[in-house]
């Protein structure tokens, strides 16, 4: 009887996507290129959508480790794009006239 083994070939570069749970319990996906992601009710709800972006490459989907939580913002810095000017108070016509 002959034993079979088998290769993983294992990639140099790290998986675009990563499922896990964020501080709030909710299951997270989030992309590497910050293109897309989300919060989903269920595990399964986020891998399917991994996979579906990935073109279901299991190569380009990992799982968080149990305990470590997964953010939505949580991008390297030089993929976060810088926001658009100040944040604007309450106009004049929402405040009260005194």
């Amino acid at each position: 009887m002959q034993r079979r083994t088998h290769r993983l070939s294992v990639g140099t570069r790290p998986a675009r996507f990563t499922v896990g749970r964020d501080h709030h319990g909710w299951w997270v996906v989030q992309d590497g290129l910050g293109k897309v992601g989300g919060l989903f009710a269920s595990e399964d709800a986020a891998l399917h959508f991994a996979r579906e972006e990935s073109d279901r490459n299991p190569a380009a989907v990992c799982r968080a480790p149990e305990g470590v939580a997964v953010e939505l913002d949580a991008l390297p810095r030089r993929l976060q794009r810088p926001r658009q000017g100040k944040v604007r108070g309450p106009t004049a016509w929402n405040r009260k006239s005194s």
